[in-house]
């Protein structure tokens, strides 16, 4: 399955919602990669089995399920993702972009890539129902960078 999807960061024409700064857009989105818990809600557990600045090495547990994925760190521009296929798990992609199309005016384009189910013949109804958890996934997310940065900023003024 190849799903992709933009979720705004900033509404240049609403000046009462904060605009994030792609500094800290991106020192977020590192918060979804280094500590993934924060994010994802089914998440029982997890390990950094490796992280260079670059290049993260991560052991996921999931309720009976353990995932291993490599994550690649292009400095505030893309998180890229490879998740190890094993018996239990097929693999996949995941690519979150910031992009930019005019200043401060900050998007993410989240792009998966997911092998067939095994045994799999239309996948239609699931396919729907995975992209849609993603997409709440990642909304929320950039929501939660926000409530991040927010809260920081009320921290710095009391």
């Amino acid at each position: 399955m190849q799903f992709e999807h933009l979720v705004q960061v900033n509404e240049l024409s609403d000046s009462s919602i904060l605009k994030l700064s792609r500094n800290q857009l991106w020192q977020g989105l590192l918060g979804r990669a280094r500590q993934p818990d924060l994010f994802l809600e089914a998440l029982e557990g997890f390990s950094l089995l490796e992280d260079t600045g670059a290049y993260i090495r991560r052991e996921l547990n999931f309720p009976n399920l353990i995932v291993n994925d490599e994550v690649w760190l292009v400095d505030r521009q893309e998180i890229r993702i490879t998740i190890t296929p094993t018996e239990q798990v097929a693999g996949g992609d995941l690519s979150i972009k910031i992009e930019e199309p005019e200043p401060e005016a900050l998007f993410v384009r989240f792009s998966y890539t997911t092998p067939p189910a095994p045994g799999a013949t239309d996948n239609g109804e699931y396919d729907q129902y995975i992209q849609q958890a993603y997409m709440q996934t990642d909304i929320g997310t950039v929501r939660m960078i926000r409530e991040s940065v927010i809260a920081g900023l009320e921290t710095q003024h009391h």
